[in-house]
């Protein structure tokens, strides 16, 4: 039975995304001044309470995608599992793919999921060196070998790139990765860039090309020994200060990347074999980082440390570690980008404190959009760590997300977010992940109740006239 959730409001600014002329790279200045929409949430059904069907009861969600029908793809992934779960609009289970195995269709080490308008799934499996695909109809199709397998192989999320048969992504952000012995006696190539990979998948191999670099702050690898550069260089960011500039991209229903990788508000938008060929900028200056921030950061990790810590943790060492953190000279004004089958790209600001969310710019492909999104009084923004995120009541944690989709008819938007890693149960922590599907009325995020058990909510979001 539906539920109506106290209303939200919303602000949007907006821009016309044209295409720019050939060879050149068009910087588009947008206005400081936002416009702001209401809107009201209204619960359609729930998937993951402790009364639900067996295979509800989710584990570790790591991603989450909608097709072009609206139905949902739940990667719950854990290492005895790993399973994803297909969702029909009515919220009833239509079948699953995968689980661990060696067999056809079956996984070894799978770190990410792609899901077509047309239904199709890609599955990236780093154990099995390929590439999954699925028909509509879940059946296995085949398997992709991987071209270049190194002695490091890695894979972070990926997207299906509309209009073609290949996805991408950015190796650098990894969700999963292997390292063989090889590499502790071979030279390391340590990464000086985000590169967005595009992987062509219409054969029996592989093949990869690079769209656009993105910027990735410089890492002193001075001191490393070879030990220390075969550990950091899948995942080159965790060893970059704290609140330094993040990657946040997303796919466009042409098939262009947009993405933000500095402190500035910079989107820049890039295509294939054109590189960078527009650049969104807004009159928002990053903060600088004050030693006051500094104390207010360590001590709010301190207490989550204390708060989550399990039976018998070092927490003297643990509390020395945050004690020695650094951190990055300014805030970016950026927190997170996400984009939708129909062009828009979705914008989240800083709000006022260092992890704060602020308001949600939606960048129009081709018309006007009523306002921004924003948190009023009544609601609260989950945090986005990469992709967007929504607003919901505040006595449900939200978790954070990132994805595609677009508005219906009715001017309401669609979405579903997974698992914020700072609020997951014991047993794993998550990359936030959303999707919005095209042509649909609804919003879907996963919440904790007082268990910590979590659970995928469905809902419509609509502006208030």
């Amino acid at each position: 039975m539906a539920r109506k959730h106290t209303p939200g409001c919303l602000v949007l600014s907006f821009a016309l995304l044209l295409a720019p002329s050939a060879g050149a790279q068009e910087i588009v200045q947008l206005p400081a001044g936002d416009r702001w929409l209401e809107v009201e949430f209204e619960e359609l059904y729930r998937l993951g309470t402790m009364a639900g069907k067996d295979w509800e009861q989710f584990g570790y969600v790591r991603s989450a995608a909608f097709d072009g029908a609206g139905n949902l793809f739940l990667f719950d992934w854990l290492m005895e599992t790993q399973i994803v779960f297909v969702v029909g609009p009515d919220g009833q289970l239509a079948r699953q793919l995968g689980g661990r195995g060696d067999g056809p269709g079956e996984f070894g080490s799978a770190g990410a999921v792609a899901v077509f308008a047309d239904g199709r799934v890609i599955v990236a499996d780093v154990a099995r060196r390929g590439y999954h695909l699925f028909a509509a109809d879940g059946q296995i199709e085949r398997l992709v070998r991987m071209a270049e397998v190194s002695a490091v192989t890695s894979v972070g999320p990926v997207v299906a790139q509309p209009g073609s048969e290949a996805v991408i992504g950015v190796p650098t952000r990894p969700t999963v990765w292997t390292i063989t012995g090889a590499a502790f006696s071979t030279p390391v190539r340590f990464p000086t860039s985000h590169p967005f990979e595009r992987t062509i998948l219409s054969g029996e191999e592989t093949v990869t090309d690079t769209i656009a670099e993105a910027w990735l702050p410089p890492v002193d690898i001075s001191e490393m020994d070879q030990t220390d550069l075969v550990n950091t260089a899948p995942r080159p960011t965790s060893r970059l200060p704290e609140f330094s500039p993040e990657l946040h991209w997303g796919v466009l229903s042409d098939g262009r990347v947009a993405f933000s990788d500095s402190s500035t508000y910079a989107v820049k938008v890039a295509e294939a074999g054109g590189g960078v060929v527009r650049i969104l900028t807004r009159p928002f200056q990053p903060e600088s980082v004050t030693s006051r921030m500094i104390r207010a950061e360590k001590r709010r990790r301190v207490d989550r440390l204390e708060e989550n810590a399990a039976p018998g943790a070092d927490l003297p060492a643990r509390r020395r570690r945050i004690e020695e953190l650094e951190f990055h000279t300014e805030l970016s004004v950026i927190r997170g980008l996400a984009t939708t089958w129909d062009g828009h790209i979705w914008v989240l600001r800083r709000g006022e404190g260092p992890v704060d969310d602020g308001p949600i710019d939606v960048l129009n492909a081709g018309r006007p959009l009523p306002g921004q999104l924003s948190c009023g009084n009544d609601v609260a923004a989950g945090r986005l760590r990469s992709g967007w995120s929504g607003c919901v009541r505040r006595n449900e944690r939200l978790a954070s997300a990132d994805g595609r989709g677009e508005t219906d008819e009715q001017g309401g938007w669609r979405a579903v977010t997974t698992i914020d890693e700072s609020r997951m149960p014991a047993s794993g922590r998550s990359r936030p992940s959303l999707a919005l599907p095209p042509g649909g009325d609804s919003y879907r995020t996963v919440v904790f109740d007082e268990l910590d058990v979590p659970y995928v909510v469905r809902a419509k979001i609509t502006p208030m006239q």
